[in-house]
């Protein structure tokens, strides 16, 4: 089972990624991304299809796989329609 999964199965944790990130302390990032910012892909039912780790190199970290994972690392917009076809930064706010 993947984490995302795990995390929206448990009653405690909202069934929106979106509504996860924001109680973690997250916030979409206005202006360019930085490194580590997290990437959501939103698919055309508008729902999140995705989640990446934005890197230095301006490229996406994902994890593909669920029993045997393996990292890709790809351009931000070089994924599956399945995935999405647009996307919203998230950067967590420092206190």
């Amino acid at each position: 089972m993947r984490v995302k999964e795990y995390l929206l199965e448990d009653k405690k944790f909202p069934h929106d990624i979106t509504q996860v990130l924001t109680s973690w302390g997250y916030k979409p990032v206005e202006g360019d991304p930085q490194e580590n910012d997290l990437v959501e892909y939103i698919n055309a039912r508008g729902e999140s299809g995705h989640l990446g780790r934005f890197l230095a190199s301006g490229q996406v970290e994902s994890k593909l796989g669920n029993n045997h994972p393996r990292y890709h690392w790809h351009n931000v917009a070089d994924v599956s329609p399945l995935h999405g076809d647009r996307w919203v930064f998230w950067r967590r706010a420092v206190d």
